[in-house]
């Protein structure tokens, strides 16, 4: 994977155990999986199976009324953190802010965000904020009829 797309995560956010066995989760990379990539890099787009654009007018609006959080690495050498900034920004400009919500978290890759040591701190407490978020803006749409956090 590295050899492939890069290192995907900071050596020093990784407990020992994890490091050791990375290598067991880690799977092999299809020669069609590079080539689809290769060409989404080509194109500066994500793109169906026949390399057709993904970014189209009908695609986007299945987008709507979706609440989404864009998340990254700051040291995400596997995507930089401008992918997301560019399609949080997009989203943004074309269904209005209230949907929206990006996090970089500081001094981590592609995945020690979620399986480093100190993921809880990192990541998983952002995660849970934005479910909260998500469902308290359920219950303000379903007229406010929803239990949120047990109350």
């Amino acid at each position: 994977m590295s050899f492939c797309f890069g290192r995907a995560w900071n050596h020093e956010n990784l407990d020992a155990a994890t490091h050791d066995m990375i290598h067991e989760f880690m799977g092999e990379i299809h020669v069609n999986v590079l080539k689809h990539v290769t060409k989404m890099g080509t194109m500066n787009s994500p793109l169906d199976n026949e390399y057709n654009s993904l970014l189209t007018d009908e695609n986007l609006e299945r987008l709507r009324g979706l609440p989404i959080l864009f998340l990254s690495g700051s040291d995400n050498v596997v995507y930089d953190p401008v992918s997301t900034l560019k399609d949080y920004e997009l989203l943004r400009r074309r269904f209005g802010e209230s949907l929206y919500q990006r996090y970089v978290y500081q001094g981590r890759g592609q995945l020690d965000g979620w399986i480093g040591k100190d993921a809880k701190e990192t990541l998983f407490w952002r995660i849970g904020e934005h479910l909260d978020w998500c469902s308290a803006r359920k219950g303000r749409a379903n007229g406010g009829h929803q239990v949120l956090n047990g109350a």
